[in-house]
């Protein structure tokens, strides 16, 4: 167990770094070298609808000082832009600017790129069943953790 385990995390963290090592010369490539490696995180979350910080640091599962601090090198770079809550003018509103809207698709056309090449090697369902374990791993993790 102790050697799946290992070899398990090991592919997990290769492919991780593969991909977003990936996706960074793809964004640099097309203008975006400023961009902080963990800067296309939080892209994908804010293509969708603008955040605050809070609901930002909970879709990342990450410290809410760390959100803030990777969205002020955002903001500063011309990324994102910080709004005053219309309805809580005590919450700060995230948002993606056109030049991070620009980006956040670079490195979604870059993603879905190797996931397309991963489908048309491994098959949809084969895809659909590592998104499972991969989703399952996550609760586990999460489980063990608390």
């Amino acid at each position: 167990m102790e050697l799946l385990a290992r070899s398990l995390v090991t592919a997990v963290l290769r492919a991780r770094r593969t991909l977003v090592r990936v996706v960074h010369t793809e964004l640099e490539e097309a203008g975006f070298e400023d961009l902080p490696r963990t800067g296309v995180l939080y892209l994908s979350h804010l293509e969708d609808e603008p955040l605050s910080v809070g609901a930002l640091a909970a879709a990342t599962d990450l410290p809410k000082q760390m959100v803030s601090q990777v969205v002020d090198t955002l903001v500063t770079r011309g990324y994102a832009r910080r709004e005053p809550d219309a309805l809580d003018r005590r919450r700060v509103i995230v948002s993606l600017t056109p030049r991070g809207r620009a980006a956040a698709a670079v490195a979604r056309e870059a993603a879905a790129a190797r996931v397309g090449a991963l489908v048309e090697r491994e098959g949809t369902a084969r895809v659909r069943d590592a998104l499972e374990v991969l989703g399952a791993l996550a609760e586990v993790a999460a489980e063990v953790a608390t």
